[in-house]
């Protein structure tokens, strides 16, 4: 990843779009005001730095604790970074 130059999801700087890579650490399943369904991701990096990700959508695949994954997110100086279901991949189905 270091190679490829992809950043950890703790590092995205604010209105920066890019492919991060992120260890999940935990998800939790959230409803907004509106009923539209969106999960958090505690993520974390190799420094232990933790960010809470908002994934929006409703994955038709389950994210394991301490699972690694690729994706394509923004992020928020507000907010934090943010992701959508359909843009996550995991890491260990590009290893081969």
């Amino acid at each position: 990843l270091h190679q490829k130059e992809i950043m950890p999801i703790t590092e995205i700087p604010g209105g920066v779009k890019c492919i991060t890579w992120l260890l999940v650490r935990d998800v939790i399943k959230k409803i907004t005001k509106t009923g539209k369904e969106y999960h958090v991701l505690v993520a974390q990096d190799h420094q232990n730095k933790q960010v809470k990700v908002k994934m929006w959508g409703s994955p038709k695949f389950d994210i394991p604790r301490f699972s690694m994954w690729l994706c394509e997110a923004t992020g928020d100086d507000k907010w934090g970074p943010s992701t959508t279901c359909w843009k996550m991949k995991p890491l260990s189905s590009m290893i081969s």
